[in-house]
């Protein structure tokens, strides 16, 4: 039979050994909200939300968590990656395929093709995503329903920054190089004006169409050039030397 000393310095080892658990948890939580804070500040000196931005295209890392015993399918997302902000909720697989290029796991999948191109994702994939079909492996897709002027998202966007996961580019209304210039002119197309008679069949080559009628979306002026799909930005500007 215990008697009632032991049974009093039993309680109160445990009283301690509880406090001593607590400050421990305490002290553990004071410590991660204080790195969580200072990754929010870094993220703040590498990212800029522009104001015309309606959504965030990302890459997610899928993982496999089915059970072959039991016949237990699911997938969960382990990381995901910043690519592209975007002036619309709208999907475009073009779109989607820009932002790829922003990232080196994803690049392979800008050039499309039927089995990376998926409109029909299911419970637990995207509805509508770049990347393979199946329960793992990286996904792009736009994030049509995250409120950007949140501050929990913009927090949430400030960590992935500090933490190595932001790939976006600042997107330049114009680019020139004092020869041709490059305008973003509109949500899935660019633009080329400039001395481009020399280079016409290249720009023919890599998709461009020759219009005498075009106009600028910023200063409404009118002038002619050659419009290309969003898409192949990155060709353009490698043969312009941008």
């Amino acid at each position: 039979m215990i008697d009632e000393e032991t049974l009093n310095n039993a309680l109160i080892d445990a009283k301690e050994k509880e406090a001593a658990r607590n400050r421990k948890e305490q002290s553990e939580k004071i410590l991660n909200e204080a790195a969580i804070a200072a990754k929010i500040e870094e993220g703040k000196k590498l990212v800029n939300i522009p104001t015309w931005a309606q959504s965030v295209i990302v890459a997610e890392l899928y993982q496999d968590d089915s059970d072959s015993m039991t016949d237990y399918f699911s997938t969960s997302v382990i990381k995901t990656v910043y690519l592209s902000f975007s002036k619309t909720k709208r999907n475009s697989m073009n779109e989607l395929k820009q932002a790829c290029l922003n990232f080196e796991e994803t690049k392979e999948f800008s050039e499309g093709g039927e089995n990376l191109e998926h409109t029909d994702g299911g419970y637990y994939l995207p509805d509508y995503y770049l990347g393979t079909k199946r329960w793992f492996g990286w996904k792009v897709c736009k994030k049509k329903y995250l409120d950007l002027t949140s501050e929990d998202v913009k927090k949430q966007i400030y960590i992935a920054a500090a933490e190595g996961r932001y790939f976006v580019k600042e997107q330049k209304e114009t680019v020139s190089n004092g020869v041709f210039e490059l305008i973003q002119y509109s949500d899935k197309a660019i633009a080329v004006t400039g001395d481009t008679r020399p280079i016409k069949e290249e720009l023919k080559a890599i998709g461009g169409r020759f219009n005498a009628r075009l106009t600028d979306p910023k200063t409404g002026n009118k002038f002619m050039g050659w419009v290309f799909q969003k898409c192949k930005e990155e060709k353009v500007k490698n043969l312009l030397n941008l």
